[in-house]
């Protein structure tokens, strides 16, 4: 098979095997090599969609609930008539599919329809109520900056999307009652884990850790029966878009596509638009030299908004070699430059306190290095 038939191939496979309307074309890059075609070709079992519900595993997903507990019954929201269609469609395909059955659960958190991007519904369920009953899962999750900086060295890029894949772990069978909601047709519970509850993220991070420990030369989706999306995949690239960030190898970058929200964001008039704006610029304060030190709020928003279009590039860290730390402290706060080879790698500020703006230049210094 060459290059261009193998392709031509896996372009094939996506669009009549896998995915009805995949919101782009699979992203391969122009160079890549053969071989790395082919083994997509070989293991494309990965990319199907799922024909029944996951298999049983040891990270099945549970919901101990703390000591005197008791069931959560959330009175359902009114939703447009408009939307009742919507919602029997999606409910009847998720019975379909088996991923929810009827319920008498004792148990009941509202639904709401959440409108994407392309205009579709997203199913979404309120379960803040039950989310103040189950004992906390601290299973250690890396932050987003610690797994950015493993990427150091990388010149092409992977990105694998499993294929809703919270819905790829069963919900355990005597827990299944506690994740019941209901519609304005019936009332029912989840068999596979549901997007919404707390200790999701735990308990779907410990299945990746143990899934792809030792990956070198292992084909772990097909053994694990984990299906990826096709369409949201990436292979070889010299740049990839991750965890909000562009990564490549020159370094890590704000994504662009956030960039325009930040300019379109309209002056703050309460306390709730100060925090969303907040929310989004203080995600990427590592870019943004002096972030926290600025005099006036309304000059602060608009340096803010130009500050985050013109960041720089950021250096991904080399443990290999030494860090320099340069640090400056003023009479309102302290800035912080942790750079390697004169390029940096993250940007640091904090506004002093009142207590603090009172001390001592050397004081101030010194808080700045601590």
């Amino acid at each position: 098979m060459t290059h261009t038939q193998a392709i031509a191939e896996l372009f094939t496979l996506q669009f009549e095997h896998l995915d009805d309307s995949p919101e782009k074309p699979l992203q391969l890059h122009p160079d890549v090599d053969l071989e790395l075609v082919l083994l997509l070709n070989k293991y494309k079992v990965v990319f199907y969609v799922p024909s029944g519900l996951p298999p049983s595993r040891s990270q099945n997903h549970s919901i101990p609930l703390l000591q005197g507990s008791t069931p959560v019954k959330v009175r359902p929201y009114r939703y447009p008539h408009s939307q009742k269609q919507h919602i029997e469609i999606m409910v009847q395909d998720m019975l379909t599919a088996g991923l929810i059955v009827p319920s008498t659960s004792p148990f009941s958190s509202p639904i709401i329809l959440v409108k994407k991007k392309d205009g579709t519904w997203r199913f979404c369920i309120d379960y803040r109520a039950l989310n103040a009953l189950p004992v906390k899962d601290n299973f250690p999750i890396p932050t987003v900056d610690e797994l950015i900086d493993e990427l150091h060295g990388a010149q092409f890029f992977s990105k694998l999307d499993l294929r809703s894949g919270y819905h790829q772990l069963l919900v355990k069978e005597e827990d299944r009652f506690k994740t019941a909601f209901r519609t304005h047709q019936g009332h029912y519970e989840w068999v596979v884990m549901p997007f919404g509850l707390t200790n999701t993220p735990a308990t779907f991070h410990s299945l990746m850790n143990d899934v792809f420990q030792g990956l070198l030369r292992k084909f772990k989706l097909e053994q694990h029966q984990l299906f990826a999306k096709l369409s949201k995949c990436s292979f070889g690239l010299p740049q990839v878009d991750y965890l909000g960030h562009t990564v490549s190898g020159l370094g890590v970058a704000m994504d662009t596509s956030k960039l325009q929200a930040v300019m379109d964001w309209p002056g703050p008039t309460s306390l709730k638009q100060l925090r969303g704006f907040l929310g989004l610029t203080g995600f990427y304060r590592r870019f943004i030299k002096n972030y926290a030190v600025t005099p006036s709020a309304y000059a602060t928003f608009e340096q803010l908004k130009l500050a985050i279009t013109q960041a720089p590039v950021l250096a991904m860290p080399d443990f290999s070699k030494p860090f320099v730390l340069e640090t400056d402290a003023s009479g309102v706060g302290i800035g912080v430059v942790l750079s390697q080879e004169h390029h940096p790698i993250a940007f640091f500020s904090k506004k002093l306190s009142a207590a603090m703006q009172k001390q001592s230049t050397y004081t101030r210094e010194f808080y700045a290095i601590t």
